[in-house]
């Protein structure tokens, strides 16, 4: 096959088919350099996902996961309770405040609060936070720390003694329903507080430590359950922590 064109100087030149099939392989060329570059960008783009998943679920951190169910949070469903033959004796008044998405925060803060022989008070988060999408959008929030709008609440946390605040690990965070009750009651919370949180990895000091400046208060004690001592093979282990921990409790009375 021939083409015929016109030089610059007005002269006729042939360019054959050889020339042609050069600028086909060129153009084939191109076309797999476009395709290796959207898979790059795809693969970048897959990347950056990964990353924001990671901070989501506080993998980095040693945060909380979800069960895939039931929002930011590793909060499994469990329905064992902890057998107490014997209650911590404190001499105060006792209230348990927490947060709970999936089951473990509520099944710490009832063992805590059965060995305290305390009141419990669940702060409900009115937003939808079930499924995937609630997932990314719950951890996005407690990430920003942003309020949400909860349930009234039934206690006056200044009718006692000690007040003991529980939370899963969202981002690295508290949960914002835990957040927005802080930002309406910490003025009323009495000198003895204690902190715990569920994680699926150590919640750190420095979750504590803002946990303890969100709340304005100086921790008589923190706890951190972490989602293996959820598992039926670590019973006595889970059982020693939330003990351990009530006794703590129990020691700011004397």
């Amino acid at each position: 096959m021939r083409v015929r064109v016109t030089g610059s100087a007005g002269k006729a030149g042939n360019i054959d088919g050889n020339h042609r099939r050069r600028h086909i392989v060129a153009g084939g060329l191109c076309t797999d350099r476009r395709k290796l570059l959207m898979e790059r960008l795809l693969k970048a783009a897959g990347r950056a996902v990964v990353a924001v998943m990671v901070v989501l679920l506080g993998c980095a951190g040693g945060d909380a996961k979800t069960d895939g169910t039931s929002g930011a949070s590793m909060d499994y469903k469990k329905e064992r309770r902890m057998e107490v033959r014997q209650p911590v004796k404190t001499g105060l008044k006792v209230l348990v405040v927490y947060t709970s998405q999936g089951g473990n925060t509520r099944r710490v803060a009832e063992d805590v609060a059965a060995l305290l022989g305390a009141d419990v008070e669940r702060v409900v988060d009115k937003k939808k936070r079930s499924g995937f999408f609630g997932f990314i959008v719950s951890g996005r929030d407690a990430l920003s720390k942003k309020l949400t709008e909860i349930e009234p609440v039934q206690k006056d946390p200044a009718q006692y003694d000690l007040v003991v605040l529980g939370t899963p690990v969202w981002a690295g965070n508290i949960t914002p329903a835990m957040r927005t009750y802080l930002q309406q009651y910490a003025g009323r919370l009495p000198k003895r507080v204690a902190l715990f949180a569920t994680a699926a990895g150590s919640a750190g000091d420095g979750f504590f430590k803002a946990f303890a400046e969100t709340a304005n208060v100086r921790p008589t004690a923190t706890l951190t359950v972490l989602k293996k001592h959820f598992s039926e093979k670590l019973t006595e282990e889970y059982d020693a922590l939330v003990q351990e921990f009530a006794r703590q409790c129990a020691e700011v009375s004397r």
